[in-house]
Formats: C-alpha cells, sequence, structure tokens
C-alpha cells in the first residue's frame, strides 16, 4: 500500500512508519511542510500530528479538505486518526458528562485539548461521508512507551511532590489512564489487516494503579489526600483551564475496572 503519514517526526509517526516501511511504500509528512505535494495516489492516511494544528478549526479543516481529495485518492482509501480519551470530558456523580452523537454538552466539564480533538473528529466523518471513504478513529489515553512509564509519571506529579510528601487529589485509586506503543502499533495492524472493515472509533487505554511508582520515584513518606472539589471555586477564578485538567488528570476514570480496555463503535 502507499501509505502517508502525517506528524511524522513525533513519537507515534515516527515509529509508525519504521514498522510499516518494510511492507509498505512509506510517505512522510511533517508540520513544518504540511502542505507538501505528493504525486500519488495514497490507500492510507494515518494523521499522528500534535495538539497544536487543532487549536484553529480551520487550519485541521484545512488538512483533511486537502489530502482526502480525489487527486490523492486509491479506490480503497481510508483515514487513520489518532484521537484522545480526553474527548470523555470529566466523570461527574459515577455518569459520564460526556457527548450526544458526538457533541459536547457540558463545556465545563472538558479541557480544551478534548474539545479541539472532537472537534476535529466531527470534521473529518463530514469529509469521509461527503467523499465516500472509510475512518478510523483512535482514541487514546497517556501514550507511553512501555520502558518509560516512569519518566512519563515524574513528568507529570513532580509539581505535586513537596519535601517527600505527594499531594493526592485522586478520588478512589491511584490509577492513570495509559496506552502503551506497542501495543497501539498492535491495534492499528491489525486493523490494517482487515482493511474492508467498517468505518470506527475505538477506545484503547489501561487503568494502571501508580501508586507504587508514584512512591518509588520520588521515595513518597506521606500521601496526603485532598478532595479537589474544595478547590473548585478559588480555581476556577484562577485559571479555568487548569481545574478541569487537573480533574482530567486525576479523576476521569472511565472504567472503574483495572485492566485491558479495548471497545468498538461502528459510526457509519
Amino acid at each position: 500500500m502507499n501509505i502517508l503519514i502525517l506528524g511524522s517526526s513525533g513519537k507515534i509517526g515516527s515509529q509508525l512508519s519504521k514498522m510499516l516501511e518494510t511492507k509498505h511504500k512509506i510517505f512522510l509528512v511533517d508540520r513544518k511542510n504540511i502542505k507538501k505535494r505528493i504525486n500519488k495516489r495514497f490507500d492510507l492516511v494515518i494523521n499522528c500530528l500534535g495538539p497544536e494544528i487543532y487549536k484553529n478549526s480551520n487550519d485541521i479543516k484545512r488538512i483533511y479538505n486537502f489530502y482526502s481529495k480525489n487527486i490523492f485518492r486509491s479506490n480503497k482509501f481510508r483515514w487513520l486518526e489518532i484521537s484522545t480519551v480526553s474527548v470523555y470530558g470529566i466523570m461527574e456523580n459515577k455518569k459520564l458528562e460526556i457527548f450526544e452523537k458526538n457533541k459536547i454538552i457540558n463545556k465545563s466539564q472538558f479541557s480544551q485539548y478534548g474539545i479541539d480533538k472532537l472537534n476535529g473528529e466531527n470534521i473529518l466523518i463530514k469529509y469521509a461521508i461527503s467523499r465516500n471513504f472509510k475512518v478510523n478513529i483512535y482514541r487514546f489515553g497517556i501514550i507511553i512507551e512501555r520502558d518509560n512509564i516512569n519518566e512519563k509519571i515524574k513528568s507529570i506529579f513532580k509539581r505535586f511532590v513537596y519535601f517527600g510528601i505527594f499531594i493526592n487529589f485522586f478520588d478512589n485509586k491511584m490509577k492513570l489512564k495509559i496506552s502503551f506503543l506497542d501495543n497501539i502499533f498492535k491495534i492499528i495492524n491489525s486493523d490494517l489487516e482487515k482493511y474492508k472493515d467498517k468505518s470506527r472509533i475505538t477506545t484503547y487505554f489501561e487503568e494502571i494503579d501508580i501508586s507504587k511508582n508514584i512512591k518509588n520515584i520520588f521515595k513518597i513518606i506521606l500521601f496526603i489526600k485532598i478532595n479537589i472539589s474544595l478547590f473548585d471555586k478559588i480555581l476556577k477564578i484562577l485559571n479555568i483551564n487548569f481545574i478541569i485538567k487537573m480533574k482530567l488528570l486525576f479523576n476521569n476514570n472511565i472504567s472503574k475496572k483495572n485492566k485491558f480496555i479495548l471497545s468498538k463503535t461502528y459510526t457509519f
């Protein structure tokens, strides 16, 4: 197949290109040459572009429009989009305040990143319907290489550690929604083998209890648990997006089970 990878210099894009180049013809585009003209018809576009490009809906719309034109498409053209579980918003009262028909119903429960990515998904789906091509949307958690999980945890939580004390805002167990790179590649590879399947949205993450990791990484001697809702009013006045990010990080437990999750929703 002829495969175009958008965002080829990023973590997912760069490793995907190495994985796929043994069996396929790979073409690479990164943010610096985003409107690069390639005189080929593609069987597949894999969009791994970073969050910056989604901040302006016109920018991402131009990219979808440009690379899904007839001049770039083979008869079996398909688009693979890397998205995020941030589109699910914050879990409140044990119920998901997410969306109806992929529309956000409560913006105060979403980070701007989640709003931008869901908006991008909707734009892409409209192009797919109007231009008659298939789409796979992947909603991943925090993307981590399996060997680097401690480094990622350290970069995320170091701001909550003071003199061996961890300020714990988790409601229940200290879990993170993690998508390991090796499993991401397995999922994408599996979908490529089932190339004639319907368009769909796939959500994949593992809820990992990171309490032991945090204790070992930071040499924690004491965990102080604080209810994040106590700070809602103050933090919303100071920076509303910060409180939303905090809630998403600590309390957005889409599943209560500490196990592998893979769900597929056929959309059209």
